[in-house]
C-alpha cells in the first residue's frame, strides 16, 4: 500500500486502486444501473429527406442523418463486461427527447448518467438535460 499527497491506493495485481474500493472481487456486487445519453446537436443531425434516401424502401423506420453516438457506443459493452446494466439514449431520433430521458430516469433510478456531444454547440442543450436530469432524479 503506497500513500500519495491526499489520495491512498492499493496495488492488486497490476491495478491500482483507491483504499476505499472494494477490489474486482466484490466490484459484481454492487452493480449499477447507468444512463448513457448522447445530445443531440441540431447543426449535425436532421431527418433523411426524401430526396436524398436512395434505399428504395419504405419500411416505416426513421431515417436520420447524423454521426453516430459513438462515445457512448464504445463504452456501453467496456461498461457491461464489468458487471454494470447500461441504457443508451440517442436524442438524435425524434423519438428520443429530454422528457422521455427524464421520466425514465424518474422512473428507472439510474446510479449514474453520463451525457455526451458532438461539439461544442451543443453546450446549451447538453446543460439543459443535465439540469432536467438532476431534478428528476
Amino acid at each position: 500500500m503506497a500513500a500519495s499527497g491526499r489520495n491512498s491506493f492499493k496495488q492488486s495485481d497490476s491495478m491500482t486502486y483507491p483504499l476505499n474500493y472494494p477490489g474486482p472481487e466484490t466490484v459484481k456486487d454492487l452493480a449499477m444501473n447507468v444512463f448513457l445519453v448522447f445530445v443531440r446537436d441540431h447543426n449535425f443531425c436532421q431527418l433523411l429527406p426524401k430526396s436524398l434516401d436512395r434505399s428504395g424502401t419504405d419500411n416505416g423506420r426513421t431515417k436520420i442523418m447524423a454521426f453516430p453516438p459513438l462515445g457512448i457506443q464504445t463504452l456501453a459493452p467496456v461498461v457491461r463486461q464489468h458487471g454494470h446494466q447500461v441504457r443508451l439514449f440517442d436524442t438524435c431520433h425524434p423519438q428520443m427527447q429530454a422528457e422521455h430521458i427524464a421520466q425514465t430516469t424518474e422512473v428507472e433510478g439510474p446510479d449514474f448518467i453520463a451525457l455526451s456531444c458532438l461539439s461544442t454547440t451543443t453546450y446549451p442543450a447538453f446543460k439543459d438535460l443535465a439540469l432536467r436530469l438532476r431534478r428528476s432524479g
